[in-house]
């Protein structure tokens, strides 16, 4: 930077603005200013009120109205002098003349108006409810007071003594105060009641293990006690025989951790946390045998035993509303419900905390048990019944906020549920090294027209960042059901949604492939087919751009491969992934901190909860879907019609105009001159730096390796412009096969389309065709829309016969399955792994199954049944099972009974 340059920087900082000749240009001369008189001042004086206000000495006239010589001038009063006024009011002055006025006006009071006349139903409920509660907060208040006062009571158990303890959960019995003697007999075997000690002028909340004794001075006082776990004792525990009078002594220690529903009038959930008891051990005077409770006991009583030595027990209650909990809410934290559980002791005044990874650790083996008892009962988690045998349509996409840290090791142990859902990674990296094997590689991602799109990618190298897992890739049929998912190790690469078409295509008969990035997917996959022969019957499917992404590609690559131009899709939108991820992404807050096997089964368990209230609604999803898309087809060929009136175009020519917008959108004229003008600007942009940075480097340095950067990039250069040659030949060919079918006006000029200039305009791109096309494309659109619809009101149909038939498969299944167990207990027959009791409760499952599944089917055929009463809408059902119909609906109306 010169001086000049320095100068010039600093005038126009201090001053503000540039000056003309720091700019060179041509500054026009000032204005003459007229110059002051230097002697000969004129001084004038302004007159003032006494209140310092200066008095006007001209009256303003109003120049922005000019008078017209065609209208006659409004006649003006002339002012005198004493009419001018000569004060001008002040502030408190023009607050009295406003006082003034106003206490001279006359003003009705206001009428009180209960009800507003915009506000709504939902307004007046909320303010009526507001108002009275702050009318009756002043009782309220006092009432809650009241309630802590400790008022001397006669026992209710005994009738004799004064009662020294207060029992929450006795209430509805009524012996809600009770003696020290009455307390110990009471809840003794009521454990889990929350009691209040009367003893210290307040209610003190005292856990079980204590009690209300009277020591030596006759005073009250809390003293410990033994508590022993609520399980049923065995009529019989030994050969002495069931007359005898069996003692039930505290034995091994051991802490439950519970959710007690301790409503009997009313479902109120209190939240217990943990308990410190005993087991029982049932005694025999005669041969002195001992019993203690089992694993089977326990579980009989639902009790899981998070440790072998039985040192730590749940409730199933625990781990069901925990589950729950996280289906609605996938972000809370185990860290968090446990917490809550031990605020709830801490309030009910027992003392201890839960151990974090022996409930981690228990939960996931209950949910395992859970998903195996399920699987003997014939049930499949992760398969839609509407879309069983036949599948139309599966989407793909990619989830990278489902991460997971490094630091976050684990024991290295394999999940609970390897392989259910989750692909195993051995599997999937060896799909990938086979894939990458067959391919040469091109970094860098993806584009579609003047769009680059980051997620689509050939290859890509592992993150550097500190995680393991990087995302989840999964997919999901058309009614949001999860398929299976796979682990992200690479970004969101072209193999992974080619792993899962493939897992796929093996187990369902699919007909359309979703995709956000199909226009650059399935050239891949096509190319990679015809390099491994087992790929092949993927190319039977048909690729689907999803609808809402399709927005972001260039108009021929929606009307190529969008979803709404589909033959067969129906009302497809390919999005249905999308709601998945949401649902899951919320749980990935929770699950980046977890270990390898315990974000596995964590997410398995949130896949299985989502299909299961999916599967739990497909009969009510498909009927209000049904109604839906019969209401919107008959709304767009209305649309459509009066689309074709207001264009004054008939049935021949919409048809033409369909067939203009294909041939236009199967023209990749366009589409190659964008990458060759992308190629061809990295190209320069790439090589020229590098030539600038060697050129520097010889000036400044002598390093002799600089020549050898300088050749390598020279043949880099070279081969590129090679790559480039090729691809001009390609485009040449092209033009020439469209100028042979285009009349002459719309030919295409080989010479300007491979010079690959910014000034070439196309045929299509013409302004006086930019508006036909417009039209063309509308008119498309419409059409296309009407035919989906049309064939969506079909796809329904026979989505509600799949899921009738999967029902009733399922429960001949069922039946067929308790027919033979029947056979094998009558022969004493079990599976080697199951034994003889656990066969016997097998068969219960089953019978408890087959109930839900009729009384299921039931509820799927009247909702069905209801979508239309005319006579077009039946289900089609097989002849041969009119039997079979008859008898179930008998069944289903003695379940109903």
């Amino acid at each position: 930077m010169t001086n000049e340059m320095k100068r010039m920087k600093i005038r126009c900082t201090k001053s503000g603005r540039v000056s003309a000749k720091s700019l060179n240009v041509v500054a026009l001369p000032p204005k003459k200013r007229k110059r002051k008189r230097a002697e000969g001042f004129k001084v004038t004086w302004r007159k003032r009120d006494r209140n310092g206000n200066i008095i006007p000495q001209h009256v303003r006239k109003n120049r922005s109205v000019k008078p017209s010589s065609s209208r006659e001038l409004p006649r003006v009063e002339e002012l005198h002098a004493d009419d001018i006024p000569q004060e001008v009011p002040n502030l408190d002055q023009r607050l009295q003349i406003l006082r003034d006025l106003l206490s001279s006006v006359n003003v009705p009071a206001p009428t009180e108006v209960d009800e507003t006349p915009t506000m709504s139903a939902w307004t007046q409920r909320q303010l009526a409810a507001q108002k009275k509660f702050r009318a009756a907060m002043p009782e309220l208040l006092n009432c809650k007071l009241a309630a802590e006062t400790v008022v001397e009571h006669c026992c209710q158990q005994c009738k004799a003594a004064d009662a020294v303890v207060r029992c929450l959960d006795c209430v509805p019995s009524g012996t809600q105060f009770l003696c020290p003697a009455c307390d110990t007999k009471v809840h003794k075997k009521h454990v889990f009641h929350d009691r209040e000690a009367m003893i210290y002028g307040f209610f003190k909340p005292i856990p079980p293990t204590s009690s209300v004794m009277i020591d030596q001075s006759g005073q009250h006082q809390l003293a410990e006690q033994v508590c022993v776990l609520p399980i049923p004792a065995p009529l019989q525990v030994c050969s002495c025989g069931t007359d005898q009078d069996f003692t039930i002594v505290p034995g091994k220690q051991t802490v439950l951790v519970t959710i007690n529903d301790t409503g009997q009038i009313v479902n109120i959930v209190l939240f217990s946390g943990p308990y410190n008891l005993c087991l029982p051990v049932v005694c025999c005077p005669v041969c002195e045998y001992k019993w203690t409770p089992g694993i089977n006991d326990l579980l009989g009583c639902k009790y899981w035993p998070a440790t072998t030595s039985c040192q730590l027990l749940f409730k199933f209650d625990v781990f069901t509303s925990f589950e729950e909990m996280k289906l609605a809410s996938p972000a809370l934290s185990q860290q968090a419900f446990l917490r809550m559980l031990e605020h709830r002791s801490l309030s009910t005044g027992r003392m201890g905390s839960i151990c974090r990874d022996n409930f981690h650790r228990a939960f996931r083996e209950f949910a395992f048990c859970n998903f195996k008892k399920d699987d003997l009962c014939q049930v499949e988690p992760f398969k839609c019944p509407a879309c069983t045998p036949d599948m139309l349509a599966i989407s793909a996409d990619g989830n990278r906020k489902h991460y997971r840290f490094k630091k976050s090791k684990g024991t290295g142990e394999p999940s609970l549920f390897d392989g259910l859902f989750i692909a195993q990674d051995a599997k999937v990296s060896a799909f990938v090294d086979q894939i990458r094997s067959q391919m040469t590689v091109r970094t860098g991602p993806d584009v579609c027209g003047p769009a680059t799109f980051t997620a689509a990618r050939e290859t890509s190298q592992k993150s550097r960042a500190k995680v393991d897992e990087e995302g989840l890739e999964i997919a999901v049929c058309r009614h949001g059901i999860l398929l299976q998912g796979l682990n992200h190790y690479r970004g969101e690469i072209y193999a992974y949604p080619l792993f899962l078409q493939k897992e796929l295509a093996e187990t369902a008969n699919v007909t359309f492939f979703c995709m956000d990035i199909t226009c650059r997917y399935w050239p891949y996959m096509e190319k990679m087919a015809e390099k491994l022969p087992e790929l092949q019957p993927l190319t039977e499917m048909k690729p689907f751009l999803s609808v809402m992404h399709a927005k972001a590609h260039t108009g021929k690559c929606e009307v190529r491969w969008g979803g709404r131009n589909q033959e067969g899709a129906g009302n497809t939108i390919g999005e249905e992934v999308e709601q998945v991820n949401s649902f899951l992404s919320r749980g990935a807050l929770a699950t980046k901190y977890m270990t390898k096997s315990g974000r596995a089964d964590m997410i398995t368990v949130l896949a299985m909860g989502w299909n299961r209230r999916k599967v739990e609604s497909l009969d009510k999803t498909l009927a209000k879907r049904f109604v839906k898309t019969t209401q919107r087809a008959d709304l767009e060929a209305a649309n459509l019609l009066n689309l074709k009136q207001e264009l004054n175009i008939s049935q021949e020519d919409t048809e033409q105009w369909v067939e203009d917008v294909k041939k236009w959108a199967a023209t990749e004229i366009d589409t190659m001159i964008y990458s060759l003008r992308r190629k061809k600007h990295d190209l320069y942009r790439h090589n020229g730096m590098k030539y600038y940075i060697t050129q520097q480097l010889m000036l400044f340095c002598s390093f002799p390796n600089i020549y050898f950067n300088l050749t390598d990039s020279n043949k880099t250069r070279q081969r590129k412009r090679r790559r480039l040659t090729e691809a001009k030949k390609k485009l040449q060919e092209r033009i020439m096969q469209y100028n042979d079918d285009a009349a002459f006006e719309e030919r295409i000029d080989i010479d300007v389309a491979c010079s690959l200039s910014e000034d070439l305009i196309l045929p299509w791109d013409v302004q006086g065709d930019v508006v036909s096309l417009r039209l063309k494309r509308r008119l498309f659109d419409q059409v296309m829309l009407v035919r989906r619809l049309e064939e969506e009101r079909l796809i329904i149909v026979k989505e509600m016969t799949q899921h009738c038939h999967y029902l009733r498969k399922a429960l001949d299944k069922l039946n067929h399955l308790l027919h033979h167990m029947d056979e094998d207990i009558k022969n004493h027959m079990s599976s080697a792994k199951i034994t003889e009791e656990g066969y016997r409760g097998l068969q219960c499952c089953l019978l408890h199954k087959r109930h839900l599944l009729q009384k299921k089917l039931s509820t799927v055929t009247s909702t069905y049944a209801l979508v239309d009463t005319s006579s077009s809408f039946t289900l089609p059902l097989d002849e041969g099972n009119e039997e079979g119909e008859e008898k179930e609906e008998e069944e289903s109306e003695e379940d109903d009974s």
